[in-house]
């Protein structure tokens, strides 16, 4: 992972607009918070001050996504 992130940091980021996609697949093996129940999987992500969220799947340890959330960067530099 600290190569990874390395990697990330060398790369040189050109003035401008971008966007940025996430795609949200699937979970697999979740557990309920609690012993008797079921869980409802649901997935937000927070990026750049924006956040977008997935739909709740009800009663479902595994559940199969399948979403796309664009974030729309502005005027963004190395310094942002």
């Amino acid at each position: 992972m600290e190569d990874d992130l390395k990697t990330i940091q060398d790369v040189e980021i050109k003035p401008g607009d971008y966007t940025v996609t996430v795609h949200v697949i699937e979970v697999r093996g979740l557990v309920a918070e609690k012993k008797d129940d079921t869980p409802d999987p649901v997935l937000r992500v927070h990026a750049y001050g924006q956040h977008r969220s997935t739909a709740i799947k009800k009663d479902t340890g595994s559940a199969y996504f399948d979403d796309k959330f664009l974030f729309q960067l502005a005027d963004m530099t190395e310094a942002t």
